[in-house]
This record gives C-alpha cells, structure tokens and sequence, in this order.
C-alpha cells in the first residue's frame, strides 16, 4: 500500500477544495470609474476596486483614495491574462483571502492579486484565474 506524507496530502486536498470554491464564485459587473479634471480617479462604491479596498481596510475608505489605483491596475492586468472578468477576479482574491485564513495565512485581496498576478507572465496568453489562484495559494500555504 502507498503511505503518502500527511501533509502531501492536506496539500493536495486544500488544492482541490480552492480550486472547487474560487470556480463556483459568482460576480456582477463594476461601473466605469471617473477621471477628474487633476488627474485623479473618481470611483463609486459599485466599482469592485473600491469594494476590494474596503474589504482590506476593514470599513470606509474615501472613493477617491489614490490606494484604489493600485487595485484597479492588478485588474486591468488580470482581465488581460485570465478567461475570468474583474468581477470575478476580485470576488476570486477575496475566497483566497478566506482560504490562507482558515490555514493561518494573513494576506490582503491586493496582496493576493498581486500574487496571482505575479504568477502569469505578460503576453503569455488567457488563463484560468481560480486554477491559477488555487496553485498560487497551495503555494503559499506550502512555505
């Protein structure tokens, strides 16, 4: 009989779980954000940038924070690498947030998609953001 290592195992199976939960994400569509006359980028509430950087500040955050370029700019790289929209992208970070929590791994969703993010080179074609999310993330739970 093949004896594999426990934590072979737990691996292999926290795999298989992340990738079955971050594909059965649903999302909705974001809203077009504002630029103002300065530059800077007005967002509304609706926009899941915003929504994603108030997950991670925990409460308020002000629309027209500059932080929020940072989530909209992992976004637009996502929607360019993966099959998935931005919608479903974010909802995507955010599980994977639950998910390193539950295996005592703290991370932001901009952490989280700047991993994912991270993980697939530019021009290398559309890739499945929950397999690619489900490898990063039994990655990291891996170290």
């Amino acid at each position: 009989m093949l004896h594999l290592p426990r934590a072979l195992v737990s691996l292999v199976l926290l795999t298989g779980l992340a990738v079955f939960l971050i594909a059965q994400e649903d999302g909705c569509n974001s809203d077009e954000n504002g630029e103002e006359a300065d530059g800077t980028t007005s967002y509304s509430e609706e926009d899941v940038e915003y929504k994603l950087a108030v997950i991670d500040a925990g409460g308020f955050v002000d629309p027209n924070d500059p932080s929020i370029d940072s989530y909209a700019a992992l976004l637009d790289s996502l929607e360019t690498k993966c099959e998935e929209e931005r919608t479903l992208i974010s909802d995507q970070a955010v599980r994977a947030t639950q998910l390193l929590a539950d295996e005592g791994v703290t991370m932001t969703a901009l952490e989280v998609l700047q991993g994912i993010d991270g993980s697939i080179p530019d021009e290398s074609g559309t890739f499945s953001c929950a397999e690619v999310a489900a490898a990063w993330i039994t990655l990291v739970v891996a170290q």
